[in-house]
């Protein structure tokens, strides 16, 4: 299928990598992941945007339906749903198993630079009206099976809120 970019917010939290571990959890609790997951959202995405999309919805019933005919056993734990994918990947956060990192590593998450934001947001400090309405360009340099991770505000003097996870993987 080829590897998909994938972006989060989470409640902010003093150590990142404990929020990344939330939110892994609240992914895979919530089935979040895999490759429907990604179908469903451009579809979405192109019917906001005024596309005539009812083949594509066809379509993804059709490959909902071929997945549910061969599929295995619902994962009960996240290593199950990552041995399910294998190198497949679940095309999400759940991907990013190593934790976080101070430099870009295989299946993890480090903290954006400063030259990053810079040139995303003209702040290292941006607020999640920022970030929604821009997006992340340079995560789109991202290696595959990484991700990378900032605090963002409510508003430019407040404190954090959330943390903004972006990444890519899959296969």
């Amino acid at each position: 299928m080829g590897a998909s970019g994938w972006h989060y917010f989470t409640d902010y939290q003093a150590d990142p990598g404990a929020a990344l571990q939330k939110l892994r959890r609240e992914v895979f609790e919530k089935g979040e992941y895999g490759e429907t997951r990604n179908w469903e959202e451009m579809v979405k995405g192109m019917e906001a945007a005024g596309m005539d999309v009812k083949q594509l919805k066809v379509i993804l019933q059709q490959r909902q339906q071929m997945d549910a005919a061969r599929a295995l056993a619902k994962p009960r734990t996240i290593e199950e749903a990552l041995d399910q994918a294998a190198e497949e990947g679940t095309h999400s956060i759940l991907d990013i198993m190593a934790g976080v990192s101070k430099v870009p590593q295989f299946g993890t998450a480090f903290p954006a630079p400063d030259a990053w934001l810079m040139q995303a947001y003209g702040t290292t400090r941006p607020t999640r009206a920022q970030v929604e309405g821009a997006g992340f360009e340079p995560a789109e340099e991202l290696e595959r099976w990484s991700a990378v991770f900032f605090p963002v505000a409510e508003t430019k003097e407040g404190p954090p809120r959330w943390w903004y996870f972006e990444g890519c993987s899959g296969d």
